[in-house]
This record gives C-alpha cells, sequence and structure tokens, in this order.
C-alpha cells in the first residue's frame, strides 16, 4: 500500500478515501503526504479545494483512484481548479505532535474537529507540548 500512496503522492492523483469503520462520508482530493501513522489529502468538495485533511492511516478502508477519477482531474485542470505541480503546505506527517507543531510555524488558524463528536475548535496554534495536546492563550 506504501508504493500505491506515494505513487498518488508523485502523480498528484484524484483520489477518494472511505473510512467504513467510522461511518462517516468518503472525503475526495490529492494525497499531499503519507506516514505509516497519518495522511495528508488537499480536501476536494464541490470542484472547490477546501483547505486540507489530516487523517490516520489505519482508518482507511479504500483508496479510489479509477477512470472517472481521471476523467474529473481532467475537467478541473480545463476549469483551471486542478494546478498540476501546486507548492503544498510542507507538513510532517510522521505523529500528531509533528503535524501540529508543523502548522504551527505557519501561523495561520486551523480547525481541528473529532469525527465522533460535534466538537471542533478553531484558531492559531499557541505551542505544542510534549503529548500533542492543543494549548491555547486564555482570556
Amino acid at each position: 500500500m506504501k508504493n500505491k500512496l506515494q505513487n498518488h503522492i508523485k502523480n498528484q492523483n484524484l483520489v477518494q478515501i472511505r473510512r467504513d469503520n467510522l461511518g462517516v462520508p468518503a472525503l475526495n482530493g490529492v494525497l499531499v503526504q503519507a506516514s505509516d501513522k497519518l495522511l495528508l489529502l488537499h480536501n476536494l468538495v464541490d470542484f472547490h479545494w477546501d483547505g486540507y485533511c489530516v487523517i490516520r492511516s489505519k482508518d482507511v478502508s479504500k483508496i479510489r483512484h479509477n477512470k472517472w477519477d481521471v476523467f474529473f482531474k481532467k475537467i478541473l485542470i480545463k476549469e483551471k481548479v486542478f494546478i498540476t505541480k501546486k507548492k503544498h503546505l510542507s507538513i510532517n506527517v510522521s505523529n500528531w505532535q509533528s503535524v501540529f507543531t508543523s502548522l504551527a510555524t505557519y501561523k495561520r488558524n486551523i480547525i481541528v474537529e473529532g469525527e465522533s463528536d460535534d466538537e471542533f475548535l478553531i484558531g492559531k496554534i499557541e505551542r505544542v507540548d510534549t503529548n500533542a495536546k492543543l494549548c491555547s492563550k486564555k482570556k
């Protein structure tokens, strides 16, 4: 599977990622980074790029890349939605701590949400401690 992931990343393939065991909708987009633990996907929703998603590799039940994804990519290129050789965020996806440490360097707002509940956090990462807990300023 690792070789397939690297091939999708190198070729900027559009993929659909299913996580059937979580009972959540499939994600569509371009894989940007992959490790044994985490995947970084540039998320595509209704012909628009909708930020990035970091998901656990172990939750992935299927990664689809077929003739329809190839056809859809051609449409996106023609519509100037898909830019080949796009420079993506440089995020270390080795583990959650490295993800948040990498994201903190951008000093931008992020959204962190759980898949099993309706809770989410929005804001800049102030610091990342050794347990990879989110820390924010208290006002």
